[in-house]
C-alpha cells in the first residue's frame, strides 16, 4: 500500500501523484482506473495550509490535481476517470469570489453542496478537454455519479444514519468496471443510471470560472492539459 497523504494540501496531493507514478514504474504496472472519492463534509470552517477551505481543497482541488498530475500514465493504457458528486451538489455557486468563506458566513452543507456541483463541472470539463484534442471514448473517459446514500462517517456526520451500509454501495465499483458504460463519457450516473446534473455542470462561462480557480492555485496540474496528444 501507498503511503497516506494529506489530499486537503497541494502538496499532498502531488506526492500522492508521485507515489502512484514510482509504484506503477517499480511494478511494470498500468493506470487503468482513478477513482476520486475522497470526500470532506466540515462542520466548522477550517482553512488549509494552502489557504483553502477544507470541502473545496478535498473535494475539489484534489481530483483536479490527482487527475492532471496522473493524466499522461492513464493515457498509456485504455482508463477511465470518476468523480464522485452527489445528488445533493447545489444548483449554482454562490460566490465565485468567495469559494473559501473568507467573507461570507460559512455553512457546512452549502460547502459540501457547492463542492459537488464542482465535481460535476470538473468532470464535465475534463471529458470535454479529453475529446477535444482527439482522444476517442474508446481511450479514455470520464465520468461523475452520485455513489448512493451510504452510511460513512461522512454521512453520518452531515446527515445521520439514513443510507446503506457500505459494504452494500456498488455503485462506483460498477462506474469503474462495467462494460455497460464502456465508451461513455461526460455523463452523471445515479443508481447506474445516467441523469442530468445541475445546469451550471453544463455551463461552459461557469466551467472556465472553476478551470481558472484551479489553474491559478496549480499553474503545474493545468498544463498538462494544455499539451495533450491523440
Amino acid at each position: 500500500p501507498l503511503p497516506a497523504q494529506d489530499l486537503s494540501t497541494v502538496s499532498g496531493c502531488t506526492i500522492l501523484a508521485r507515489d502512484v507514478l514510482a509504484a506503477c514504474q517499480d511494478n511494470d504496472l498500468q493506470l487503468q482506473i482513478l477513482m476520486n472519492n475522497a470526500g470532506v463534509f466540515a462542520e466548522d470552517l477550517s482553512i488549509t495550509s494552502d489557504g483553502l477551505e477544507s470541502t473545496f481543497a478535498v473535494n475539489v482541488m484534489a481530483p483536479f490535481v490527482l487527475t492532471s498530475l496522473l493524466l499522461d500514465k492513464l493515457l498509456e493504457a485504455k482508463s477511465r476517470i470518476v468523480i464522485a458528486s452527489s445528488i445533493s451538489q447545489s444548483r449554482g455557486i454562490h460566490d465565485w469570489e468567495d469559494i473559501s468563506y473568507t467573507k461570507r458566513r460559512y455553512s457546512a452543507h452549502s460547502a459540501y453542496s457547492e463542492s459537488k456541483l464542482l465535481d460535476a463541472m470538473l468532470s464535465m470539463e475534463f471529458a470535454d478537454r479529453l475529446k477535444e484534442a482527439g482522444l476517442e471514448p474508446n481511450r479514455i473517459t470520464c465520468n461523475c455519479l452520485d455513489p448512493g446514500t451510504v452510511n460513512t462517517k461522512m454521512l453520518l456526520t452531515g446527515w445521520g444514519r439514513i443510507g446503506i451500509d457500505v459494504q452494500d454501495a456498488l455503485d462506483e465499483f460498477w462506474l469503474c468496471t462495467s462494460q455497460e458504460v464502456e465508451g461513455v463519457t461526460g455523463q452523471y450516473f445515479v443508481s447506474q443510471a445516467s441523469r442530468r446534473a445541475a445546469g451550471s455542470a453544463y455551463d461552459k462561462n461557469e466551467r472556465n470560472k472553476l478551470w481558472q480557480l484551479l489553474a491559478d492555485l496549480v499553474p503545474e496540474a493545468a498544463k498538462r492539459w494544455e499539451v495533450l496528444q491523440p
